[in-house]
């Protein structure tokens, strides 16, 4: 086991002739007692904890943790734009709902589910070999990336 550490002792124990046919070991039917060396192996990961217990942190603590975000973010944010951000972000949850509900009726009709996934398959492929395969298609792929960066974040020129 990865992270245990292991450590081998030596245990004497005292065994009889008869050992096997006892039923204790310190028993001693014939007066020959034998000591061995047995090898014993104890796991010493539970040792290395402390023995204290870690500290939960109370609910005033949390509550205290969140008022200083909000008081930071309050700071940040100016009172003007928190209706534009306040509307982006039901949007947002709004969308998502739409888009998994959309996407739940979408799963549930039979065959269409394998059938995208072939068709991205396809994609994947016919993208591969287009575009990723050659030394020149990666060339114009990277100059397609970059023209596009262009169109949407604006020139460095300007």
């Amino acid at each position: 086991m990865v992270g245990f550490e292991r450590c081998r002792k030596l245990v004497r124990r005292a065994t009889t002739s008869e050992d096997t046919s006892s039923r204790y070991p310190g028993e001693d039917r014939d007066g020959v007692t034998i000591v061995e060396e047995v090898p014993v192996e104890t796991n010493t990961y539970a040792e290395k904890f402390p023995s204290e217990v870690p500290k939960e942190e109370s609910p005033a603590d949390v509550q205290e943790q969140s008022f200083d975000l909000l008081e930071k973010i309050n700071s940040k944010v100016d009172p003007e734009d928190t209706l534009p951000i306040l509307l982006y972000a039901s949007g947002a949850v709004v969308a998502l709902w739409l888009l998994s509900a959309v996407v739940g009726a979408i799963d549930s009709i039979p065959l269409f589910p394998k059938l995208l996934e072939v068709v991205g398959l396809g994609y994947t492929f016919w993208f591969t070999s287009r575009y990723l395969l050659f030394k020149e298609s990666r060339e114009e792929l990277a100059i397609k990336i970059e023209e596009l960066k262009k169109q949407v974040l604006g020139s460095n020129d300007d």
